[in-house]
């Protein structure tokens, strides 16, 4: 089950992005549309770049049109990279932490999200254009290459994202998708 109802989770993957100028893409999300200004969930972009070695990854939650958390990583273009996103749901902390490599990279803001309604809706990965995410409009699908998708019911830790990118995974009660 992906959806995370109030627990914590996390997202592991493998990403390339071409060394060429890109426009927005979207690289995976799980939305639902509520209404015509709110939609519930999370997902993944490529920012626009005209850069051919760099580029903005940015992973965000929503829970309606304003209560968005959203934190973004560099990725050098070129490169296969190991990114993880977790979402720390713990009372007090309520934040997204973006990792590359197994190093921290990112923090979001604390900002309160509600309930998320959208246990109904597909996850889709490499597309997503037709839905207009919060802070973020796509205009293509994904033109790199994602790897080893992972999603986990729980907040790894650094040394669990180190270990985890680097080795075989196995069935266990918090790996939710592989």
């Amino acid at each position: 089950r992906l959806d995370p109802t109030s627990g914590s989770i996390s997202l592991q993957f493998q990403i390339y992005a071409p060394t060429t100028a890109n426009t927005n893409q979207m690289v995976f999300q799980k939305l639902q549309t509520i209404s015509a200004t709110e939609q519930h969930g999370f997902g993944c972009y490529l920012s626009q770049s005209l850069s051919t070695s760099t580029a903005d990854l940015t992973f965000f939650v929503a829970s309606g049109s304003t209560n968005v958390l959203s934190a973004s990583v560099g990725l050098t273009k070129g490169l296969w990279t190991p990114v993880t996103f977790t979402w720390d749901r713990t009372s007090g902390t309520n934040q997204l932490f973006g990792y590359l490599g197994g190093t921290l990279a990112a923090t979001s803001s604390q900002v309160a999200i509600g309930n998320l309604n959208f246990a109904t809706a597909s996850l889709y990965l490499g597309t997503g254009s037709n839905v207009i995410a919060p802070l973020f409009t796509p205009t293509t699908t994904f033109s790199g290459g994602l790897d080893e998708v992972r999603y986990y019911k729980t907040v790894l830790t650094a040394q669990q994202i180190t270990d985890y990118q680097n080795r075989s995974i196995y069935p266990s009660s918090e790996l939710a998708l592989y």
